[in-house]
């Protein structure tokens, strides 16, 4: 069966030609990421593609030229193959986040946890910020910090750490978000390539009420 990396905080816009540089945080399961700007892609073991790999690949091709109706039909093709597989409910939820339709993508994503017995955490990860992208930050707080408390993968924790942060900002919420920034950048501070957004957020933080 063919192994297929998978999206957790966005598409990945950047070419397959280019080679990239894969970070090992998990022996068990076995777990590494890629970064390119603010693009992040996770591997999982235990998760894997098997008869839609080939119809997932196409549709990242097209999603990455914005051709979001194709990258819709190839990922629809390929859940008629595999309809029990949370990667590619995770991925369509990926292309209705990015073509703005934010309901449609909490759909997929919640159909991704629900298949998957709430263990796919790159869809519980997009479901927080696609809640807090339409004003549902009860909702959004609560995802984040249920996978804060279960999960006990440093780097996933961090993750949500740094989306609470920029949640928190975008609502005002001054004092949580520092909170939940000291939290995200003790963990963070360990993966070199996180160091841009580190500063982005801490920027933010600091000139608050300027």
């Amino acid at each position: 069966m063919k192994i297929f990396r998978i999206l957790i905080i966005s598409i990945l816009l950047i070419s397959c030609s280019k080679q990239r540089k894969f970070v090992k945080i998990s022996d068990n399961p076995f777990i590494e990421y890629t970064k390119e700007g603010h693009n992040v892609s996770i591997y999982i073991s235990d998760f894997s593609l098997g008869k839609g790999n080939e119809l997932a690949l196409e549709a990242m091709k097209f999603a990455r030229k914005n051709k979001f109706d194709k990258a819709r039909e190839k990922l629809t093709q390929a859940i008629i193959e595999e309809p029990n597989n949370p990667i590619l409910y995770n991925n369509l939820g990926n292309v209705e986040y990015h073509d703005y339709k934010f309901n449609k993508a909490i759909e997929c994503y919640e159909k991704s946890l629900i298949i998957s017995d709430s263990l796919y955490i790159s869809a519980g990860i997009n479901l927080g910020k696609a809640y807090s992208l339409i004003g549902e930050k009860e909702k959004s707080e609560l995802i984040f910090n249920q996978i804060i408390i279960k999960s006990d993968i440093e780097f996933l924790r961090g993750i949500c750490y740094y989306e609470l942060t920029r949640k928190h900002l975008d609502y005002g919420e001054i004092e949580e978000a520092k909170l939940s920034f000291s939290n995200a950048k003790s963990i963070l501070i360990n993966y070199e390539d996180f160091e841009k957004e580190l500063n982005d957020v801490e920027t933010r933080i600091i000139h608050y009420y300027d």
